[in-house]
Order: structure tokens, then sequence, then C-alpha cells
């Protein structure tokens, strides 16, 4: 069955393929720079496989082809998007500062401001290797760092896969940590990133001897809101299935689909500032637009994470870096799993596609 981007009306093409048809038409023209066989058939063949996730049989089943030719058509997209240029970059994040209104910044510097917010993400695999399970999560997967604008949510920063273990202010020490900042700059995390009060807004713990102040817990909503953005771009990614379910390829691929992902969601970021500059309706607010509810499944775990040694992290022969404007930061050697093309039947959508 042969399916065009206009076969479908707007309202059902972005719930079926997770963008809206600007995006995916210009996803599709940044993916031809680079392999001109790829058609615009073979994007939302790798987007609807990407987004439900329930086989290449079944998806396969919808098109009237064999699970082999989705197979072939789905991992020319994936492999060609390792090339994709990111279209942002962290200096990026100078642009759209946010005044740090807390006590320390104040106390700390002249100029207090925050411009990115910082988390991991964990991303479930299906693996026998135990060095991947994480107590918090329940199960064995990948980690990947991310930055995001505080403004918008672009994605300016994207680090991994890291294995699942990995605490979040190991990998940020190791990384995002050592870039250049500003006078006065700092990132806003959670819990997980305390200890680096010079880098990182993150919000008060709850004493054990005394109630929590009133102004550490406006201080604390403070955080909260600023750091909701971070955790509404996750419930976007986490919309296609392939990354709330265990991913049953290579971490390469893994990183090639998030690579994609990740691509045409700050394309809709750009593309929808580029559309409100145009018709003088900008507004300064720091939120994703309201369609993106959070549907992020892993946020508020109360278990802490203790701080280890990366080297037992970070997966041999495997260097990805999304962004590759990494201001001064060390760069990885991550981690590949075995490339067998193995299909995920075993994976239950849990969205139709009706």
């Amino acid at each position: 069955m042969i399916i065009e981007i206009d076969d479908i009306n707007d309202k059902k093409f972005k719930k079926k393929y997770g963008f809206t048809k600007i995006v995916v038409l210009q996803l599709w023209s940044d993916l031809e720079h680079y392999n001109n066989s790829i058609t615009e058939q073979d994007v939302l063949w790798t987007l609807d496989y990407l987004r439900y996730y329930s086989g290449f049989d079944d998806r396969a089943s919808k098109y009237d082809i064999s699970d082999r030719t989705l197979m072939t058509h789905v991992w020319k997209v994936i492999d060609t998007a390792s090339k994709l240029q990111s279209l942002s970059q962290l200096v990026d994040r100078h642009k759209q500062p946010v005044k740090d209104l807390s006590i320390s910044g104040g106390q700390l510097f002249e100029n207090p401001h925050l411009t990115l917010a910082v988390d991991t993400s964990f991303f479930p695999i299906k693996t026998k290797d135990d060095s991947f399970f994480n107590p918090k999560y329940s199960g064995k997967g990948l980690k990947y760092e991310f930055g995001c604008s505080l403004y918008d949510g672009e994605i300016l920063w994207v680090n991994g896969p890291f294995k699942a273990p990995a605490a979040d202010i190991t990998i940020f020490r190791e990384s995002l940590g050592k870039v250049l900042m500003e006078p006065g700059e700092r990132f806003i995390g959670d819990k997980g990133y305390r200890g680096e009060e010079q880098k990182i807004l993150t919000p008060h713990v709850e004493p054990t001897n005394r109630d929590m102040s009133p102004i550490e817990k406006l201080e604390n909503a403070f955080v909260k809101r600023k750091r909701i953005i971070i955790e509404n771009v996750f419930s976007v990614i986490k919309r296609f299935n392939c990354f709330k379910h265990k991913w049953n390829s290579s971490f390469l691929r893994h990183s090639n689909a998030l690579t994609l992902i990740v691509h045409s969601y700050n394309l809709s970021i750009i593309l929808e500032r580029q559309r409100k500059k145009s018709v003088k309706r900008g507004t300064n607010k720091s939120e994703i637009p309201n369609d993106y509810e959070d549907e992020y499944d892993f946020i508020d775990k109360d278990l802490d994470e203790k701080e280890t040694d990366i080297n037992l992290h970070i997966i041999p022969n495997l260097k990805i870096k999304i962004n590759k404007n990494i201001d001064g930061a060390d760069q990885y050697d991550t981690g590949n799993s075995d490339d067998s093309d193995t299909d995920n039947s075993d994976n239950q959508s849990v969205e139709s596609d009706d």
C-alpha cells in the first residue's frame, strides 16, 4: 500500500506519526540530502514503526508488504539518521537565559542566571547483561543525558548512551560539567545533581530535624516550575513506543533512532518559532505547547542513585554524541550491542493506531 503525507488530515497525521506534516516534510528533505533513495513513504513507515513498535510483521500487515521489505526501508532511514546535522548547539542556551531567583544564586554570583534544564532519561532494552540493570526502574536499559532550553524546550544537548546504573551526577561531571560557563551561569536539575552547587541549581532536601522554611519551599516550587519543561520534552520522546518498550536491536540503531526523533522534535520547535515570528505573535513562555501532555513514565522516583565510577557504565566501541558542539566537554567512547536485525513482536503497543 502506497501512503503519502497528503493522504491523511492534519490532526490524524500528527496523532499517527507524532509530528505535523510540515515537520515530516522537512525531515524527509534533510534525510534525502544524505541518501537520495529515501522516499516520502520510507519516512512515514519509519515513524509509524517507531511510534507503535509492535513488530515488523504487525506494521507490515497494515501496508500489505512483507516484514522483510518494511525492515529494509526502516533501517535505511534509521541508519541515515546518524548523518543528520544537529540543528541546535549548546551555545544557543545563552539566547534566552532565566533569572536565578534563588538565595544561593545571589550569594554565589553578581548576575545569577539559568540557561539549561538538565536531566537523564532511561530507555529500556532487551539484553541478558545484568550490568545494564537499574533498580530505580526495575529493569535493564540505557541512559542518555539531555539538556534543553528553558525558553521553549529546544534540545541543545544529548550525550550517551550509558549503562542505566550510571548516576546522573557522575555522567554530568564527566561531560556537561566540563563545559565552560559564563560568570553567574548555572543549569537547573533535580535532586540527582546535588553536590555541584556552583554549576546546577537543585531543590532543597527535606530537613530531618525541622520543617522546611517558607523560602526553601518557594525555591523548590521555582525549581519544579522551571524543570517541568525537560519532563515535557521526555514525554514527547516517549510517545514513540520504541523508547517505552524494550529496544530489540543494536545500541547503535537505538542512538540513531533517538537522533531521528530529537531532530524531528527540534524541527517542530524551530518551525513553530519561525511561524510565530512571521505572524508577530511570539510569546516568551518557558513551556512546551499545551498539546504536549506529560506522558513520561519515570518521573519522581524516590530512590536515590549513588555516585559511581563512570568507567563502569561506558559501553565499549560506540561513540555517540548527538550534539557535536561540546564547548570543551570530553567526548566518550560508549557502546554497541549485537547488530542483528531482530524483531520486537513481544512488545505490546499501549496505543492504538486506529
